[in-house]
């Protein structure tokens, strides 16, 4: 209730102030005819009367002023708690949805400026029907406010794939950096390669706070057996899949071929459907990645949280088992 009664007086005090300075103005008009007209008044009390009057409006012109100036100031100066109950003001939110949103809001307001993903296809299986694709994501993550210090939760996860001679793959580097003036280490996996579990896969959350106008570094490097789909058959649902743990501005795609054979490459955004219903959509396809041809580089586009990418591969018709190829 004191709240609203607060934010009465500050939304209108300016104009109540203007009204107060209109009937000082006024009184002090018709004061100078009280004298004349009325003979119980002296002279020497319209006098002192009106130069205290004088005094009273001269203070409320300042004081208009400086309120009049106040008014124009920028939404951005006001302190982070004011700004967040300018958005959530209805009557009927509760102090601990306030405050939810609070600890919450550093997942919305952190983001990738640009998130490089570069995937290498390394090696081909001819009996298994797959490839070893090889995975590194590297981007910083900013702080969309200047004056507040966002905590987060940064997620690194890989998928098992495909299962050959007991490995489903490898974490080889992940490393979580404070790119300010410190520069220091916030988390770092780099030292030793860890086992990606076949049925759990790997996963990991590490809380971070990034200074206000601040970044944090990501690094993240993986390996996995994924399955070579048929050529006219090409499915996201089946493909190497990754998704963005937040809004990334801008998404830079390489695929580097280095498995001796010329591979069918399809990727696919997760977007969303008419119905609301999630669909994927094409974005691109190269009927014929060549060896050693970065055949994707520096295609661009934006993804918002939660949202997913799926790259499709298919040995390319007539291929034969040659080079990085192994039985």
């Amino acid at each position: 209730m004191l709240n609203k009664i607060f934010s009465v007086i500050k939304r209108y005090s300016f104009y109540s102030l203007l009204v107060v300075y209109g009937i000082l103005v006024a009184i002090f008009y018709f004061s100078e005819k009280l004298g004349g007209e009325n003979p119980l008044i002296s002279n020497d009390f319209i006098l002192s009367f009106r130069a205290s009057l004088l005094e009273d409006i001269i203070f409320f012109s300042f004081v208009g002023v400086v309120v009049y100036i106040s008014s124009f100031r920028s939404s951005e100066d006001e302190k982070v708690d004011t700004r967040i109950a300018s958005i959530i003001n209805a009557d009927i939110t509760s102090v601990s949805s306030k405050e939810y949103f609070r600890e919450k809001i550093g997942e919305i307001l952190t983001y990738y400026d640009d998130l490089k993903v570069t995937i290498t296809l390394s090696e081909y299986k001819r009996n298994e029907g797959s490839i070893k694709i090889e995975a590194h994501f590297e981007g910083d993550i900013l702080n969309m406010t200047k004056d507040l210090p966002l905590k987060t939760v940064i997620k690194a996860y890989a998928n098992p794939g495909l299962v050959i001679n007991n490995q489903a793959g490898e974490v080889k580097f992940l490393e979580i950096r404070d790119n300010n003036a410190s520069s220091k280490k916030i988390f770092d996996y780099s030292k030793s390669s860890k086992p990606i579990k076949p049925k759990n896969g790997f996963s990991l959350k590490e809380p971070v706070e990034i200074s206000p106008n601040g970044k944090v570094g990501y690094q993240y490097s993986f390996w996995i057996w994924s399955v070579l789909q048929d050529t006219n058959d090409l499915a996201p649902e089946k493909g190497f899949t990754f998704s963005a743990d937040r809004f990334v501005n801008t998404l830079v795609i390489n695929v580097i071929n280095d498995t001796g054979q010329n591979i069918n490459t399809k990727i696919w955004r997760e977007a969303e459907g008419s119905l609301g219903e999630k669909e994927y959509k094409e974005i691109y396809n190269d009927e014929d990645t060549d060896v050693g041809n970065q055949s994707i580089d520096s295609h661009t586009a934006s993804l918002k949280h939660g949202e997913a990418v799926s790259l499709g591969l298919s040995l390319q018709a007539g291929e034969k088992n040659e080079n990085k190829s192994k039985e």
